[in-house]
């Protein structure tokens, strides 16, 4: 089988489509591409066991890509955020409750710094808080945390 012969296989060109398709996906990820590539596979996996006409093989493509992005898009979405989330929470919950030391002063809703766990971090209050004064984490948001002096209600 000479290159002529491979690159004329529907089998092949449909396969590369998909794979065109999954590698689209990574670079804009949302979670519709990825169909529309195993659609292709599916296609190009009827072509080999069938071999379709042209018409057939597009309704095939369409069909197998819209029915998997209406079934599966939004259960694998919610999955894959549903785990980020949890990770994000868990990450927060180290944290949480936890006790720092402000090593810049913190303004009321401006920013300062607070040593925890022999890491400074950018801190907020809706207190005036003096360096050297301890805290309490009450949340944390990306790289900031949100503090509290140590047994004050917020």
């Amino acid at each position: 089988m000479d290159l002529n012969e491979i690159i004329s296989n529907n089998t092949v060109i449909w396969f590369i489509v998909g794979l065109v398709f999954m590698v689209l996906e990574l670079i804009a990820p949302g979670f519709v591409l990825l169909f529309f590539g195993a659609g292709a596979w599916i296609t190009a996996l009827c072509f080999y066991l069938y071999e379709p006409s042209l018409n057939i093989q597009l309704i095939i493509f369409f069909v197998s890509s819209v029915f998997l992005l209406i079934v599966l898009r939004r259960h694998l979405k919610l999955s894959f955020f549903k785990e980020r989330i949890s990770k994000d929470q868990f990450e927060a919950e180290e944290f949480i409750g936890k006790t720092a030391e402000v090593v810049k002063d913190i303004k009321t809703n401006k920013s300062g710094k607070v040593s925890f766990n022999g890491t400074l971090w950018t801190a907020k209050s809706e207190f005036e808080l003096k360096s050297g004064e301890v805290v309490e984490i009450v949340s944390k948001e990306s790289i900031c945390l949100n503090v509290k002096p140590k047994n004050r209600k917020s």
